[in-house]
């Protein structure tokens, strides 16, 4: 078998059937969705451990019904009451299981996956196109959040929905069916996804903005002349009014629901808000963000990890704007204003954490994409390597291996942190099939409404992962059990004790209560060890979970 390079693009592979198959620039592209989508798939199908914020929202599914998603959220939470109906709705379907709480984002992510691909192709071309592809599919961040229990997949989607129907709608393709599409998406969108509305926002911006360039285009259904230009203008605005309703009539709905929520929340991110005190520390603070979490595509973060993909960015920026490409610069470079403004308000945070901000990654890899094209090209007007190692395909397989590299770190360390693994494999053994036959052991606090364990039940608290776990394992609809407890019979009462945090005396009262009340005397205690670690897997305390085996009292 033969391949040879085409300096378009393109490789052919002959075979010695003579059959021949040409690797275009759209072929390279979906072969790389490809690789995020299994990328993507291999991490869902692993089923991670719950982490503290996965944790945090199960909690949440477990303990409240379809009205409680409507509703103040427990541990600190905040999400789209559409995202919470739908992952609820799941897990009554399939069960109270990690995959089933992950499905809605898997399949959010792998749209967005698909959707990038098609608006890339809309607003690129060649390889600029291949490698803007090629970032998004391989990049860390978007592909982790196709497998956790949380909406940022959506934003992603939502992202890739408003940018393609306006980048539609400014070209004059099929500009009454995106509208339409638009309007949909204003009404239902803010539902299921918070940032979507600066996309939708900067979407209806940029379309006002362009609605001068009709005369370019085709004349839309009959429109001509001054009713072109009439109806460029009214249906950005009718679009508008729908974003604007969807905005409105979910927020003044959550905000009575969740004012509590949301003032903690302001707190909690306030290093994500722009400083106002000095231009100096909002200059700082900028160059943190912008060469920080906001890039992270498709590796980078903190400490100037990302100034690499910022420098792609600016490329990109300078290129389109030599270009002229005003409709699309509009388009992508609106919803970052309309964030950054979100962040002056306090309303929203801007450039950190990572995960807050997905619903930008396809803007800032469709401009990494067309800025590292043009340096790749640059490179090899200068190197003039053989096509089969040239600058832009040493690129590609640089960024393919990104992937790999991904999806072999999952498999060897199919967790985020030794304390969600020891978590899991605790509940499993005190909850788990192995069991099967034996009284189910009853937890302390949700079974018998007890507690004498004074760390809080919060977004980070080992305590609420632990709980989610024993959800996973007992199941929502079999909390409290309903198995009235026999005096004749044996009782295991399991409970979660974090190092330092609790009174002995009052797990002392507890036990005599218990055994007064019920008829039992404790026979003994089972302890399992749990390592609480940082980030790093630093050791920071040992906390314990304790089985209280009581027995008939003689």
């Amino acid at each position: 078998m033969a391949i040879s390079g085409l300096d378009d693009g393109q490789r052919v592979i002959h075979s010695p059937e003579s059959v021949s198959i040409t690797l275009t620039p759209e072929r390279m592209a979906w072969g790389f969705v490809a690789l995020g989508v299994l990328a993507c798939s291999l991490r869902y199908a692993l089923g991670f451990p719950l982490i503290p914020d996965e944790a945090a929202l199960a909690m949440n599914l477990a303990r409240l019904g379809y009205g409680g998603m409507l509703g103040e959220l427990q541990f600190g939470q905040m999400a789209p009451p559409g995202f919470l109906l739908l992952v609820k709705a799941c897990t009554d379907i399939f069960g109270f299981n990690e995959w089933a709480m992950r499905a809605p984002a898997f399949a959010a992510a792998v749209g967005a996956l698909v959707l990038f691909r098609v608006l890339a192709g809309r607003v690129l071309a060649g390889w600029p196109m291949v490698i803007a592809v090629a970032v998004y599919s391989v990049s860390y961040w978007p592909l982790r959040y196709g497998a956790e229990v949380k909406p940022y997949a959506v934003d992603m989607l939502l992202s890739c929905a408003w940018l393609l129907l306006a980048h539609a709608w400014i070209e004059g393709h099929r500009p009454l069916r995106s509208m339409l599409m638009m309007m949909a998406l204003g009404l239902v969108g803010f539902a299921v996804s918070f940032p979507s509305v600066f996309v939708g926002g900067g979407a209806v911006l940029a379309m006002l903005a362009t609605h001068g360039l009709g005369a370019r285009h085709r004349p839309w259904h009959g429109w001509n002349g001054r009713q072109g230009r009439l109806g460029r203008l009214v249906q950005p605005v009718v679009v508008g009014v729908c974003l604007v309703v969807g905005f409105l009539g979910t927020y003044a709905f959550l905000v009575p629901s969740r004012s509590e929520t949301a003032q903690w929340m302001v707190d909690y991110w306030q290093k994500a808000f722009p400083p106002t005190d000095s231009l100096g520390s909002m200059f700082l603070w900028l160059i943190d963000v912008i060469t920080g979490e906001l890039l992270p595509y498709p590796v980078g973060g903190e400490n100037f990890a990302s100034t690499g993909t910022l420098l792609f960015v600016l490329l990109g920026t300078g290129w389109l704007i030599i270009r002229r490409r005003w409709g699309l610069l509009a388009l992508l470079g609106a919803p970052i204003f309309l964030g950054l403004v979100a962040g002056f308000m306090q309303k929203y945070p801007f450039g950190q954490p990572t995960r807050l901000q997905l619903y930008l990654a396809p803007v800032f890899c469709l401009l990494a994409g067309q800025g590292l094209a043009v340096l790749l090209d640059g490179l090899q007007s200068i190197i003039r390597a053989p096509a089969w190692r040239s600058p832009r395909r040493v690129a590609l397989a640089a960024l393919a291996l990104v992937a790999i590299a991904t999806m072999a770190r999952d498999v060897l360390v199919p967790h985020k942190s030794s304390t969600d693994l020891a978590l899991r494999e605790a509940t499993s053994v005190l909850w788990g099939p192995a069991r099967f036959g034996a009284p189910r052991p009853l937890s302390l606090r949700e079974d018998l409404g007890a507690t004498f364990v004074d760390e809080p039940e919060g977004m980070h608290s080992d305590a609420t992962r632990f709980l989610a776990n024993f959800y996973i394992r007992v199941g929502p609809r079999a909390v409290p059990s309903a198995e009235p407890i026999d005096a004749m019979r044996p009782v295991e009462v399991v409970t979660f004790l974090v190092q330092g945090g609790f009174d002995p005396s009052l797990r002392d009262a507890w036990i005599a209560r218990f055994q007064a009340e019920r008829g039992l005397r404790l026979a003994g205690v089972g302890r399992l060890s749990i390592p609480h670690v940082d980030n790093r897997e630093n050791l920071l305390r040992t906390d314990t979970i304790e089985v209280l085996r009581f027995e008939p009292a003689p």
